[in-house]
């Protein structure tokens, strides 16, 4: 029992660290060593009958001889196979194995004693009869005595020897017996553990693959919303490079602006740097003029000779001078309010420039990102490309080998066909070998029939001229 159950336990633990490939092998394996004790226990028991002699028929035979003729059963969880007819069978063959053991060995030595005596008893006749020709004749009855004890003593020889034999072929068969219902009890334990395995294994390997689906459907969903993610943002990065471009449009816009600005303001500046200059110099010629008028009408006002209409000439035009002159400096006040306003105008344009750089450095890292993004993109549509063109690679593979594969099939047609020629031109060659040995043999026979004639012309030419000699 302990043996047993470490076995069992041994068998128990090598069998968990197998897969279902092996265990099924294993359990094949099993069932194949049962199926081949059983075919030994049937072969020792046919070969101890035909050791011993035995040709009469008996029920555990019949039922073994019926299941060596029938297929091997295979071990199963369900339907264990019972060893206690063998076992019945094998006592009554022993039982019978005895009997006819004894019967014919009785046979036998009986056949060979008789023999032998007898062979004694004419030894011992002549040996008498040679010994002591005076005395009196040998007693067949006394020497059939002697035989008899003789045979007697043989006879129980005999029989202890044939209880030898048939106790020591009974404790053989036992001991084979044994160790073979052993085996086959050992087997089929482990075949019954083994199906369990194999049941758990099945259904582990069930479990594994429902999960395996649920991870390939989980993994589809995430692929597609990852798809539409890169969609998305494929949708993004080309609303991105829009706003990009819009956006360097109008920065390029206000630069030239700016630019334009600047020059106008430059242009500005020196008309009104000109202005200036010439305002300045008639301003000074007014006041030079108006100066020389005060000095003339100081003069004619001192002198008296100057004429009132002179007065009020220079009067007037001292006037309008003054009036030339705040013109002037209003017509500077107000280009100097223009300049104002364009420099305040130009600092606006610096700030919306600066900006501009600023939002343009912005969309320049984000355009970057996106553009890392879309070469992942490509990457990604690259793969695609690239499996797209090994399916289409391995579809042309598969046609061309199915290709190949009619040219071997038509090829191998082609080779029956020349091989079938190649039959019937071997045939129609031995068909004209036989016709040439035919004909070979009528020129002999006719050669022959030939030679004969000459031969007979020959004698009849000689018995010719023999004749015209006489």
């Amino acid at each position: 029992d302990q043996q047993a159950e470490a076995r069992t336990r041994n068998t128990s633990l090598r069998l968990s660290s197998l897969t279902l490939d092996e265990l099924r092998e294993e359990l094949e394996r099993r069932t194949e060593e049962t199926q081949k004790l059983q075919e030994e226990v049937e072969d020792a028991t046919r070969e101890t009958l035909k050791t011993l002699g035995c040709t009469y028929s008996f029920p555990g035979q019949c039922c073994l001889s019926h299941d060596s003729s029938e297929d091997p059963p295979t071990v199963s969880a369900h339907q264990p196979r019972m060893t206690q007819p063998l076992v019945c069978s094998l006592d009554t063959l022993k039982q019978k194995v005895v009997e006819k053991d004894r019967s014919s060995y009785e046979k036998e030595e009986l056949g060979n004693a008789i023999n032998n005596h007898l062979q004694q008893l004419s030894d011992l006749q002549l040996n008498k009869i040679s010994d002591q020709p005076g005395k009196d004749t040998f007693s067949p009855q006394r020497a059939i005595m002697n035989l008899q004890a003789e045979l007697h003593d043989l006879q129980l020889e005999k029989d202890v020897v044939s209880d030898l034999r048939t106790e020591d072929l009974i404790t053989i068969l036992d001991q084979e017996v044994a160790m073979l219902t052993n085996k086959l009890s050992s087997s089929k334990d482990s075949g019954v553990s083994l199906c369990a395995k194999l049941d758990l294994l099945k259904k582990v390997t069930e479990r594994q693959t429902s999960l395996h689906q649920c991870q390939i459907s989980e993994l589809q969903s995430t692929l597609s919303s990852y798809k539409d993610k890169v969609c998305y943002l494929e949708k993004k990065i080309l609303e991105t490079e829009t706003h990009l471009f819009s956006s360097w449009r109008e920065r390029e816009r206000s630069l030239q602006q700016a630019k334009d600005l600047q020059s106008q303001l430059g242009q500005h500046k020196a008309c009104c740097e000109r202005q200036q200059l010439d305002l300045r110099e008639d301003a000074e010629i007014l006041r030079g003029q108006l100066e020389v008028a005060r000095e003339q009408l100081f003069k004619a006002g001192e002198e008296k000779t100057c004429p009132q209409f002179l007065l009020e000439q220079k009067a007037q035009e001292v006037k309008k001078f003054q009036k030339l002159l705040q013109e002037k400096e209003e017509e500077l006040c107000f280009r100097q309010h223009q300049t104002r306003q364009h420099l305040v105008s130009l600092e606006d344009a610096q700030t919306r420039c600066r900006t501009l750089q600023t939002e343009q450095v912005n969309l320049q890292l984000k355009l970057n990102d996106r553009e890392r993004m879309g070469s992942s993109t490509q990457m990604t549509q690259q793969h695609r490309h690239t499996i797209d063109s090994l399916q289409q690679e391995n579809s042309l593979l598969i046609s061309q080998l199915n290709q190949h594969k009619l040219e071997i099939q038509q090829l191998r047609a082609e080779l029956v066909q020349q091989k079938s020629n190649l039959a019937s031109v071997e045939r129609h060659r031995g068909q004209l070998q036989a016709s040439v040995t035919e004909l070979s043999q009528c020129v002999g026979e006719e050669t022959l029939k030939k030679e004969q004639v000459t031969t007979q012309l020959e004698l009849q030419r000689v018995q010719l001229t023999s004749l015209t000699k006489e």
